[in-house]
Parts: structure tokens; C-alpha cells; sequence
């Protein structure tokens, strides 16, 4: 993940925070970070936090591995891709226990093999590269002590691309060589996504919190958008290329809880 990313979630929740405990000083000190002796569906939610999250996206590759991967000569693209990320949310205290989150998250799917061409050997690859990064927003539920049912609903921007490239080992002082073995090729395109999703939190401690999420991803693209090698449009890609499908993830977090 780029480090402008690091920094623009450090800073959304700094001037989150300090315009919301600003305002409600109070409420802080009724907080109550000790075991419950109330029912909990008496208690509002209070949590700020960052940590870490994988997600499995299970998209469907079918068409990108008939397209392109099997043409190449490679095994199929395989699904689900996982995606590394970081996320950061904070309670909104205006609306008693909504929460407001900002996450961003990339992987990759790889097929690769070496092939002998003209008796020299190459490394030939198709790579599925997705990167997402956006805003959600949540409403928590208590039902038991220590655990939270979470639906929300999130979106933002997605960055897609597939490469296909072929290559041999090279000295530095032959790369504006022109080989026809050699190659890169490379679709990209950014876009609009949705995702519903439902999560479960578990506050093991009043300063960690572990997540169970599932949720749908929707890719809102337009197919005329897609760029060849940066910077020439390219045109006939099937809308089955995209980010769709179900979402699984885990995470750990660590900040200020209370549920």
C-alpha cells in the first residue's frame, strides 16, 4: 500500500476525532469501559480503531482465462485473489452507534510458466491486479457482551488491470533492444464499486477487536474506459472482466472500545 494512502487515513481520523470530541466532551465521560452491569442493549457504542485486513474476493475469471490465459498457454487464473489492506473507522457520536470507516486494499491473481522458444527459455505471465480504496458506513448492533453485529455498506474507487508479459534475463544497456520475445501488455481501467457487507466483532480486550466480514463486491465500470499500455484506448472488453463477487475477510484491530 503507498504510503500517501498511510497518510491520508492518519489524517482523516485525527480531524475526525478532534471535531468530534470538540463537540462532545461530554458524552466521553459517560462512557463506561468496565464489564456491564446494565443489559447491553442499554449501553451506545463507542470505537475508534486501525488494523489490518485480508480479504478472499471470489470473482470469476472464466472468461479472462479463455480470452487470454489458456492462449498464452498457461494454466488458469485461479479464484479467490486476496486482497492485503489496512482500515481505520471511528463512532460518529451525532448518530448514536453509526460508524464511519476508510480502508484501501490490493492483491493479485498470477499465472505463470517458462516456455523454450527458439532454445532459449522465457518466464511467460498473466497477472490479474486489483487495487480498492473507499469509505463505509456502519450501524452496530450489541447483542451479547463483547461481541457486535455489524452491517454497512460501502464504496468508492477501483483500479483494475491485467498484464500479459513475456521476458528473459537482460543486461541494463539492452533494454531499448527490440525482441520480439520480449513483451509487456497491459488493460487497465478505474471505476466506481459498491459493497453491502455484515461483519462480527469480538472486543477480546478493551483495545482489540477481532473481525469476521462478509459482503458482495459490485463493480459500476464502464467497458468504453479501459486503457491499452497507459495511454491508447482499447475497445471489445467483455463486461465479464471486472471485480464482482462475493467477499470473505478477517481482521485485528486495535484502538478504544467499548461494547
Amino acid at each position: 500500500m503507498s504510503s500517501s494512502l498511510k497518510i491520508l487515513l492518519i489524517a482523516f481520523f485525527i480531524i475526525f476525532l478532534k471535531s468530534q470530541l470538540s463537540s462532545q466532551d461530554n458524552m466521553l465521560d459517560s462512557l463506561n469501559f468496565e464489564p456491564a452491569t446494565e443489559p447491553t442493549h442499554t449501553k451506545q457504542y463507542f470505537g475508534i480503531g486501525i488494523g489490518y485486513t485480508g480479504s478472499f474476493l471470489f470473482s470469476d475469471f472464466k472468461k479472462l482465462n479463455d480470452d487470454i490465459v489458456k492462449k498464452f498457454g498457461l494454466d488458469d487464473l485461479k479464484s479467490p485473489v486476496f486482497l492485503s489492506g489496512i482500515e481505520g473507522f471511528i463512532v460518529t457520536f451525532k448518530i448514536p452507534n453509526l460508524r464511519i470507516g476508510l480502508s484501501g486494499k490490493g492483491g493479485s491473481a498470477l499465472s505463470e510458466k517458462t516456455m523454450n522458444i527458439a532454445g532459449t527459455d522465457y518466464k511467460r505471465s498473466v497477472e490479474y491486479k486489483l487495487f480498492l480504496s473507499g469509505l463505509s458506513f456502519e450501524y452496530v448492533f450489541m447483542p451479547f457482551n463483547s461481541v457486535a453485529i455489524i452491517p454497512g455498506f460501502g464504496g468508492g474507487i477501483a483500479s483494475l488491470s491485467v498484464e500479459a508479459y513475456q521476458g528473459n534475463k537482460k543486461a541494463w544497456t539492452e533494454i531499448n533492444e527490440t525482441i520480439n520475445e520480449n513483451f509487456l501488455n497491459r488493460a487497465e481501467i478505474s471505476y466506481w464499486y459498491l459493497q453491502p457487507s455484515v461483519s462480527i466483532e469480538w472486543a477480546v480486550t478493551d483495545y482489540m477487536v477481532l473481525r469476521g466480514n462478509a459482503g458482495y463486491s459490485i463493480s459500476l465500470l464502464n467497458t468504453s474506459n479501459w486503457k491499452y499500455n497507459r495511454n491508447a484506448e482499447l475497445s471489445g472488453v467483455p463486461p465479464e472482466i471486472n471485480s464482482n463477487g462475493l467477499t470473505a475477510q478477517v481482521g485485528i484491530f486495535f484502538g478504544l472500545f467499548n461494547f
